[in-house]
């Protein structure tokens, strides 16, 4: 994905280049010196920014077990039991979400509301096993939940979110009646991973859970939930966590050098590395287009922004852990 900006004017000054670098997702990747663009767009007769929604990064489908299937990594926000009364399983509270009288349904905490559904329903439970065999607090989670019509979708949609925050979302789905097998449901955002509402089509089998994390780009983030056709739409409850952050007091160098599209040096252009708390740090390029900035903590990711005259940049997201060397960016074209 890359920045695009509309020439208002010949100039994009360090101020804009920060402004856009805070608005974008900082997104936390794994391994030393991975990299990735976030998508902006800049209007043409103002300096708002629309942020491109986040991509969810889906865990594999985890089939429902017992209480510990229930996250505790990093901060609880919020968690809810659709269609059912609060329940607390392993010290996680679901509270209750049962009035569908308005679309969207819209949680007392504000922080889930649910479109596109049919209805309430409080029968997926079964007296067989191995359902029978959880909690009975892990049975009412489970036991209730909203449905929708044939492959119909459902949109979750997380609200309160901070902007370039890491959240993590689980998402519950079980229908232990075996009455309409597998009961496959497709859950999308940015990407689709498919789960199984019952893993062995039986009466009494149980489903399975998800866990998805991202970084917020605006204050609400949205969820699509849908049945494979033949099987309907469901969805039981669903949890929001704060991932934690991840704190160290050393710091880091980051450099490299800024090049045209034609792979020559670039002198005179403004790099800004901006970190999640909104410090930023800038560098001039030489000559030859080499820049270094010192000082940037480990342990966090870095949005990287390059101002220039002649050449527009896509901003690259950096996740740094130990002194980078080596960190090209390269312009898209000339304005």
């Amino acid at each position: 994905m890359k920045v695009y900006i509309s020439p208002v004017s010949d100039r994009i000054g360090l101020r804009s280049c920060a402004r856009i670098a805070v608005i974008c997702a900082l997104l936390i990747l794994t391994g030393s010196s991975s990299f990735a663009q976030v998508k902006t767009k800049r209007t043409v007769h103002g300096s708002s920014i629309v942020p491109v929604p986040a991509t969810v990064t889906w865990s594999a489908p985890q089939n429902i077990n017992g209480d510990t299937d229930v996250s505790l990594n990093g901060t609880f926000v919020a968690a809810d039991n659709v269609a059912g009364s609060a329940t607390t399983v392993n010290g996680v509270t679901f509270s209750g979400l049962t009035d569908f009288s308005i679309n969207p349904a819209t949680t007392s905490d504000g922080y889930f509301s649910l479109s596109g559904t049919n209805g309430p329903y409080s029968g997926y439970g079964s007296p067989a096993t191995p359902f029978a065999n959880l909690s009975a607090e892990y049975q009412a989670l489970l036991s209730t939940g909203n449905f929708g019509f044939g492959n119909s979708v459902m949109t979750l949609t997380l609200n309160n979110l901070q902007v370039a925050q890491t959240y993590l979302v689980q998402i519950f789905f079980n229908d232990s009646r075996g009455v309409t097998g597998l009961q496959t449901m497709n859950v999308t955002a940015g990407n689709t991973v498919k789960l199984n509402g019952n893993t062995t089509g039986a009466n009494g089998g149980t489903g399975q859970f998800v866990i998805g994390t991202f970084i917020a780009t605006s204050t609400t983030q949205s969820i699509d939930i849908q049945g494979d056709p033949g099987f309907g739409t469901l969805v039981n409850g669903f949890q929001l966590r704060l991932n934690p952050a991840i704190t160290t007091a050393a710091t880091v160098s980051v450099s490299g050098r800024v090049l045209t599209p034609d792979g020559v040096g670039l002198r005179h252009a403004t790099v800004v590395v901006l970190d999640a708390t909104g410090r930023s740090r800038t560098a001039v390029t030489n000559a030859f287009g080499y820049y270094r900035l010192d000082g940037i903590e480990a342990g966090t990711t870095c949005a990287i922004s390059v101002s220039s005259k002649r050449f527009t940049f896509p901003t690259r997201m950096v996740r740094v852990t130990d002194q980078l060397t080596g960190i090209d960016l390269i312009a898209d074209s000339g304005r």
